[in-house]
């Protein structure tokens, strides 16, 4: 995502709770927010204009992203596939796999984005295992969805 595109915001005490529960959801456990400031010290929240495309389909690109708040339309090949709302995440097959982005992700409606850079999330999921089995198992049946039966 050209991060130049959409407004940078600052972090507040509530965001880094809030996506502490957000990240804990994937990973089974609840995470402390000041740990989270200390282990992701490069995350940034961002504004997206709506029609905004936060990732592309073949672009490559290795950070992960969580819809913080409205929504967004999936879309591969150039056919929506699917819809996300707050907490669910996004970018993580080409962080586990060093693909290009397997879908278009485009901001439909006053969405605000967590982008974790990869050297963070690396960081992160040395210290969360269960996170990194979460984004494996969730990953795989993405795939599968977008790729079908």
């Amino acid at each position: 995502m050209a991060h130049s595109d959409a407004q940078s915001l600052a972090i507040e005490t509530a965001h880094w709770i809030w996506l502490g529960g957000a990240i804990g959801l994937y990973a089974g456990q609840r995470f402390d927010p000041v740990e989270l400031q200390q282990t992701l010290p490069n995350v940034k929240l961002l504004a997206c204009a709506d029609g905004q495309a936060m990732i592309r389909e073949g672009e490559v690109g290795d950070d992960i992203y969580i819809l913080h708040k409205g929504s967004a339309l999936v879309s591969r090949n150039g056919k929506a596939v699917g819809e996300l709302t707050p907490g669910d995440f996004f970018g993580e097959m080409s962080f586990l796999v060093q693909a290009p982005r397997a879908a278009t992700i485009t901001a439909v409606k006053n969405c605000q984005i967590f982008c974790i850079p990869s050297a963070d999330l690396e960081r992160f999921v040395g210290k969360s295992p269960a996170l990194l089995a979460a984004m494996r198992s969730a990953a795989k049946r993405r795939m599968s969805k977008l790729i079908g039966p």
